[in-house]
């Protein structure tokens, strides 16, 4: 029998109600894409969600989220405590592309705990959690293929600005898809209300708030 590999689990319930581990990482890939479409970002916002989880496939993390549960199986002699995940994904795109990588590795490597900073005194800094070591991924994992340029028209003079603006909007991609689709999981309830309902784009926003908002203030003037 082969091993069935989880993203999430479900209180009191039985492993194969769990959210498969290579589900959740398409379907966050999808919903992230999505997003970063609108800044023309998507093959950028697809390797993000392919790899975010990677570390979910590993045996040790399989076996704490069974022990989490209570649940005995073949997993559980890997048992080692509550390893981290979100490194193992950030790994391994800073191994291919020690500057596309690096970028994604960011992004990856924060996804629960917020962008780390690249050097500091704390443990939790992209450069020594990139160095840390891992144990063997499990899953299939997809090579990146990394894009050619910007999405954007680069500013030699803002250039730092735009990479860190740039980084920020992947990263709020990945975290919002990562959280949606975990919903559709662990709280269906909030996931089918939430679908109930219209939520207006960015972009309606704009005409609805932001035009009256900006003529208002020029006809004070």
């Amino acid at each position: 029998m082969s091993r069935r590999f989880y993203a999430h689990s479900l209180e009191n319930q039985p492993p194969e109600k769990w959210q498969p581990l290579e589900e959740h990482l398409s379907s966050v890939a999808k919903l992230a894409t999505g997003f970063a479409g609108v800044f023309n970002a998507k093959c950028w916002a697809q390797i993000l969600g392919d790899n975010h989880d990677l570390g979910k496939g590993t045996l040790p993390w399989q076996a704490f989220l069974r022990k989490a549960n209570g649940v005995i199986d073949e997993f559980s002699n890997y048992y080692v405590g509550h390893p981290s995940h979100a490194n193992v994904g950030a790994q391994l795109l800073y191994e291919h592309s020690k500057e596309a990588g690096k970028l994604l590795a960011y992004c990856i490597a924060g996804h629960h705990g917020g962008l780390p900073n690249w050097s500091d005194s704390s443990a939790s800094a992209l450069e020594s959690r990139l160095r840390k070591d891992h144990p063997t991924v499990q899953v299939p994992v997809i090579t990146p293929k990394f894009p050619d340029g910007w999405p954007f028209p680069s500013d030699i003079e803002r250039f730092g600005f735009q990479l860190q603006f740039f980084v920020r909007m992947l990263f709020s991609c990945l975290v919002d898809a990562d959280y949606l689709y975990t919903e559709t999981s662990k709280s269906r309830n909030a996931a089918d209300i939430r679908d109930q309902y219209y939520f207006p784009s960015i972009h309606c926003l704009h005409h609805i708030i932001l035009l009256p908002t900006l003529a208002s203030s020029e006809s004070v003037v």
